[in-house]
């Protein structure tokens, strides 16, 4: 692989890490799935938003304008549907209660453990339904020099570098998120609380913005 091919994957990379590293509420929920259910599920549910950069990537790399003005234009759209699921998962969280007496802690996780599937795909959904990440990639792209105008071989690099690094980003947080396991699991409720809150809160503020600008 020649140096200037290089570049262009490691370009990649640099976005795809910093396009995932702020903290939101796919963070949030992440860093929750894997302190309830495991280092697993929690690096599924990471990769799942690493496909989601995936797919905004190979849109603002390869100038793929008919997507674009389609997110662009169903912006509304995608934020109520985006707020509503935040406010589902917060609200379910939320609604997680300890074991029953007749049921052990371990009984209780399993029985809502999520599928890797579904663990997957839902955050792919949720990093999908927030408008502002292809506006971040535009951002981003433009300010690395990066234009549609590249030829194949550069833009797919490009893209696989983002998945890439969003990946590492994503299970590094995973793995450090079951470190702490040994040290939380005592409060696997309190922690749903905080976790729950947080994400109706991003959900309340997603569809709060959209009635300002009515």
């Amino acid at each position: 692989m020649s140096l200037a091919l290089l570049f262009f994957f490691f370009k990649g990379l640099i976005i795809g890490l910093t396009i995932a590293a702020p903290v939101g509420p796919v963070g949030v929920l992440c860093v929750h799935r894997t302190l309830r259910y495991g280092k697993l599920v929690g690096v599924i549910s990471g990769l799942g938003a690493a496909f989601a950069d995936l797919f905004y990537g190979a849109v603002a790399a390869f100038g793929l304008v008919a997507i674009t003005n389609l997110i662009t234009n169903s912006s509304t759209a995608i934020r109520l549907v985006g707020g509503l699921l935040f406010m589902a998962i917060g609200v379910h969280m939320l609604r997680q209660h300890p074991a029953p007496a007749t049921e052990s802690d371990d009984e209780t996780i399993n029985r809502h453990k999520p599928g890797l599937l579904t663990a997957c795909f839902s955050t792919f959904v949720l990093t999908v339904m927030n408008p502002g990440t292809i506006v971040a990639f535009t951002v981003i792209f433009a300010t690395f020099g990066i234009n549609h105008k590249a030829n194949v071989v550069d833009a797919a690099l490009l893209v696989l570098g983002v998945f890439i690094g969003s990946a590492i980003w994503w299970c590094g947080l995973a793995f450090c998120a079951n470190a702490m396991r040994t040290y939380v699991e005592k409060h696997t409720q309190l922690i749903s609380k905080i976790s729950g809150t947080i994400i109706v809160t991003f959900g309340c503020l997603s569809l709060l913005s959209l009635i300002v600008e009515l």
